[in-house]
């Protein structure tokens, strides 16, 4: 089973809309699947613990997971990456402050999908908003996207 996350609904809108077969657990609404599309779908809420938290519980509700793939939307931190570009993680760092300079350096190496056919980028998740300069200028230095779920979802799913 594929199982893809999204911190948002509407990140998931078109994937929910296109696998038509796609049934929400009963219990759970935020644990879509289908097994006819070997495809489940989970919205884990916003921020790494959520997220962690989310990939956890849908982990123990499938049966077989082969691949984790987590979408949605990332700022650029680094030049040259335009809206709408689809790139791969290749390690993901966990950002605590860019206030106070604070960096957790426990990252997780990402396996990516795309065999070299996608750009492959670090990425660094954070609890804060990235919408400042000074901030952007601070996370610059470990990876080229901002996120806030990426680190714990990978850290749960190596776990």
């Amino acid at each position: 089973m594929i199982l893809l996350t999204f911190a948002h609904r509407a990140e998931a809108k078109a994937f929910l809309t296109f696998f038509h077969r796609l049934k929400a657990d009963p219990v759970w609404g935020d644990l879509y699947t289908s097994v006819e599309d070997n495809l489940s779908v989970v919205i884990t809420g916003e921020g790494y613990f959520e997220g962690s938290i989310s990939l956890g519980k849908a982990l123990g509700k499938i049966s077989h997971v082969s691949h984790i793939i987590n979408l949605g939307v990332a700022g650029a931190l680094s030049q040259g990456l335009e809206q709408g570009d689809i790139l791969a993680g290749k390690h993901v760092y966990r950002g605590e402050s860019a206030s106070n300079k604070k960096m957790s350096f426990k990252s997780v190496a990402l396996h990516s999908l795309s065999q070299g056919r996608i750009s492959s980028v670090n990425i660094v998740t954070v609890t804060e908003r990235v919408l400042e300069k000074k901030q952007k200028t601070y996370y610059c230095h470990f990876g080229d996207l901002v996120d806030r779920e990426l680190w714990g979802l990978a850290l749960t799913a190596t776990k």
